[in-house]
């Protein structure tokens, strides 16, 4: 990743680089390194690595042509020590910037709701590609957000927010754990979301992410929106259904766990009833040819009389 980072510090023709679909050039560099001196110094050890590959080329089209390379010794000595001295910034500049990464820090906010019926959906963003970050502006945009329905004894419904940012020590994760704003919008049922969050540009990236959960009581009813998907996870429910199946549904809270109320009627098993279930199956499949033998047995004494 790092090296992602530095070979796209120079953004050469407008070119990015991607790393599992997320963008990792100038736009990346500037959220993780910000515009100082680790960038700077991140840029100058990417120019001097190159040094050593270049040589190495213009030394081998030399050869293949025929010819000496002069001060050929020099040259290799030269142009390794460049390679190194790059080397040692990149890594001193990363370095800088893992030690940020040294404490971690939480804050969580809490919004009071109306109502016991939700619509739940989320804002999606209008370019469809995976990111993991991006600076548009003043604002870094991070889409590492995840949501969670759970059951309250309260009387109202509540949308919990945990923000979770590293820092050198616990006061700077501290104050970067309070930097952040994730849109959400109550309008009549409409509960709205969002696929992000963002914190302040000059925060940079120190691997921040929301966990969002919503708290409802017994009676509460949440269509879960297909819009949803990327930002669910591991919702519980009566029956272990997966939360890609439960999008589309209406739910209610009850005393043991949500409950589909327009699902159709099929049969949910965990893992371990599955488990007992084929264990069933074997005992009876075991007795019944234990029964077949001693029937078996029976017919052929009867033949023998």
């Amino acid at each position: 990743t790092i090296l992602g980072i530095a070979g796209s510090t120079w953004n050469l023709g407008g070119m990015d680089f991607m790393v599992d679909g997320n963008l990792l050039g100038m736009n990346s560099a500037e959220a993780i390194l910000g515009m100082g001196w680790r960038l700077t110094l991140l840029k100058v050890g990417t120019l001097l690595t190159l040094v050593l590959p270049v040589v190495a080329i213009i030394s081998l089209i030399v050869r293949i042509l025929g010819k000496k390379v002069p001060n050929g010794k020099i040259l290799s000595v030269t142009a390794g020590i460049t390679f190194a001295a790059g080397l040692i910034m990149i890594i001193y500049a990363g370095g800088s910037v893992a030690r940020e990464f040294t404490d971690s820090a939480t804050e969580v906010q809490e919004i009071k709701l109306t109502g016991s019926t939700f619509d739940l959906r989320a804002d999606l963003l209008e370019d469809d590609e995976n990111f993991l970050f991006e600076v548009q502006d003043d604002q870094l945009r991070i889409e590492n957000v995840s949501l969670d329905i759970r059951r309250t004894f309260d009387s109202t419904a509540t949308l919990v927010l945990k923000h979770k940012a590293h820092g050198k020590n616990h006061a700077q994760a501290r104050t970067r754990a309070k930097q952040f704003n994730y849109p959400v919008e109550s309008t009549g049922t409409i509960l709205s979301v969002s696929e992000y969050f963002g914190v302040p540009k000059e925060a940079l990236y120190r691997g921040q992410r929301l966990k969002a959960t919503l708290y409802i009581p017994d009676g509460t009813r949440v269509f879960l929106d297909p819009s949803v998907e990327n930002i669910i996870y591991d919702i519980e429910n009566v029956y272990n259904m997966w939360d890609g199946d439960m999008l589309g549904h209406t739910w209610e809270m009850q005393k043991r766990g949500l409950v589909c109320i327009d699902c159709q009627e099929h049969e949910y098993y965990r893992a371990d009833e599955l488990g007992e279930i084929n264990e069933d199956l074997e005992d009876l499949e075991s007795d019944i040819e234990e029964k077949l033998e001693e029937l078996e047995l029976e017919l052929k004494r009867l033949k023998d009389k």
